[in-house]
Formats: structure tokens, C-alpha cells, sequence
């Protein structure tokens, strides 16, 4: 992680906030370390949960097979619709049924599709059109089946982001993953911390975090260090397939809300930010995600 380098270095040829933190060779080469292997518990996690873009992503996106039960909707509205005319109902009444019929069964894929990407965070009225869609059924060799089967509807009621409560928890062990590893590993006594630092990169200050749920005492420099890099890269990336990258204003409008929340250092986010060492990252970034910024901590 080329980040928590920079900050790092930044610390260690600070002479304000941070005169007192002198970083030898040894401590630079533990911190990368730690760095490098603290998602090393990821190898223990499904391969479709870390690349899962889309809420009903699993082998394949089964948005298309919804979009082919809505196709066998749409055809038997149109079978209904031309069998009426054959039974002389009223022509111009059939239609405007099987018309509307067509534009509410396009306008339900559509609000689907949309909603399946977790973009957007799910609000209660939404979640009720979900419910309602998926009282719809269709009938395929002769048998009825439900437009929306459970665990689409599951997968498709996510209110944030892709994950599913389970996937969620599944992703979030890679962290106890890599901490039962990093304490098996022989480490020299001068990289002795290693394991808390790599281990403790989603711990949180109020004890939040996992997998140990450590407080502000429990956790060092070091560790807020990885913390803060780790926030930040998966903010800001452009390689994460579940999410586009944010915008220097947004990432930080995120970061400064974690802070006043108590979740992660506020001393070490102000001095990423007043020390100008988060523009050392720019680099990694796209121009687009390059905007002004508004930074806010509480007192």
C-alpha cells in the first residue's frame, strides 16, 4: 500500500504535530510489511463476494434472467391481448389494457436494473415495489412461477452497496483470517508488531472495529496509520468492480464524518490533510476525482 508509506514519511519529517515520532529503516520495513499482508486473510473468502458488482451478481448477474421472465410476461400479455380480439371484446379497451400492461412490466425491469447496481441507497417506498413486483408470476411448461424467487428478492432489498447481510460478515472475517495467520508467522523481534498492525486495519477508536473490537488505547500509531491508508485507497480506488471512485471532496466529506464519529484518529486525519500529504496520492488518482475540498472536524 503505497499510501501508508507516504504517511509514514510524512510523520517522520514532521516537526509540529508529530516532532516527537522518529521512524528508523526497521520501523519503515515493519510498516510495509504490515502493509503488504493485512489482507492476507482474503485468500479464505469467496472469489464472487470480493468481485460482486451488482446485488444479484453470484457466477453471473441474474438481472438477464429476470429480464427473460419479463419477456415471457410481456409475450403472454400480448397472447391475452390478441385472443380478446378474436373473442370480440371491445378492441380499443383490450388495448389500452395490454399497452399499459407492456409500459408497467418495462417500467418494473427498468426500476430493477437500476436498484441493482447499489448505488443508491434503498428508501422504504422502494423496497415496497420490490414486495410488489415480486407478487407477480409466470407460467413456463406449465408451471406458475414467482417473477422475483427469494433470494432475488434477498439480494435485490439491499439497502446500501451489493453485499448481503451473510456476504458482509463473510468479507468482514478476512480481517480474523489474516490476524489467526500473521500469529502463526515466526516474525523477527524487531518486526514484533507486524500482526497487531496488519490485524488491526479495520478496528475502529470507539470499539466498533473487528475482529477484536480494540479501543482508542488499545490501538498505536502504526495501526491508525494502516487504518487511515486503508479507508483511503478503497475510497478512492478506480479498480473496485461494486463501485465507482469517489471524488477528493466526497472521500473526505466521508473521512472527516468517521472522525467526528469517533471511529478513527482525528489528530492523524488533520495532519493528512493540513500537511497537504494526501496530494503525495494524487498520482493514483484520476483527474476527475481532483475537486475542492471541505474539510470539517469538530473541536
Amino acid at each position: 500500500m503505497a499510501l501508508t508509506k507516504i504517511i509514514a514519511r510524512g510523520i517522520n519529517e514532521d516537526q509540529s504535530t508529530y516532532q516527537e515520532v522518529q521512524y528508523s529503516a526497521d520501523d519503515f520495513h515493519e510498516i510495509k510489511i504490515a502493509a503488504l499482508l493485512h489482507d492476507v486473510g482474503k485468500i479464505a473468502t469467496p472469489e464472487f463476494i470480493m468481485q460482486k458488482s451488482t446485488k444479484l451478481e453470484k457466477v453471473y448477474d441474474r438481472i438477464d434472467a429476470i429480464k427473460h421472465r419479463i419477456e415471457i410476461l410481456k409475450r403472454d400479455a400480448q397472447i391475452e391481448y390478441l385472443e380478446s380480439q378474436l373473442s370480440q371484446t371491445t378492441p380499443s379497451i383490450a388495448q389500452i389494457e395490454f399497452e399499459n400492461k407492456i409500459k408497467q412490466l418495462d417500467e418494473d425491469f427498468a426500476f430493477l436494473k437500476k436498484h441493482n447496481r447499489g448505488e443508491s441507497y434503498l428508501q422504504d417506498a422502494e423496497l415496497m415495489r420490490i414486495e410488489q413486483i415480486a407478487k407477480q408470476s409466470y407460467t413456463i411448461n406449465g408451471q406458475i412461477q414467482p417473477i422475483l424467487n427469494p433470494d432475488e428478492i434477498t439480494n435485490l432489498s439491499i439497502r446500501a452497496g451489493t453485499l448481503n447481510q451473510e456476504e458482509r460478515e463473510k468479507i468482514m472475517d478476512h480481517a480474523r483470517v489474516s490476524l489467526e495467520i500473521l500469529s502463526t508467522l515466526p516474525f523477527p523481534k524487531k518486526y514484533q508488531r507486524v500482526v497487531n498492525i496488519a490485524a488491526n486495519h479495520h478496528e475502529k477508536l470507539d470499539g466498533s472495529g473487528y475482529p477484536r473490537g480494540l479501543t482508542d488505547s488499545d490501538i498505536a500509531l502504526e495501526d491508525r496509520i494502516l487504518i487511515l491508508s486503508d479507508l483511503y485507497e478503497a475510497l478512492s480506488s478506480q479498480h473496485r468492480p461494486y463501485k465507482d471512485p469517489n471524488p477528493l471532496s466526497q472521500i473526505f466529506n466521508i473521512l472527516c464524518s468517521m472522525a467526528n464519529e469517533g471511529h478513527i484518529d482525528k489528530k492523524l486525519l488533520k495532519f493528512f490533510y493540513e500537511s497537504g500529504t494526501y496530494k503525495q496520492y494524487n498520482q493514483f488518482l484520476n483527474a476527475q476525482q481532483i475537486d475542492e475540498i471541505t474539510f470539517t472536524l469538530n473541536e
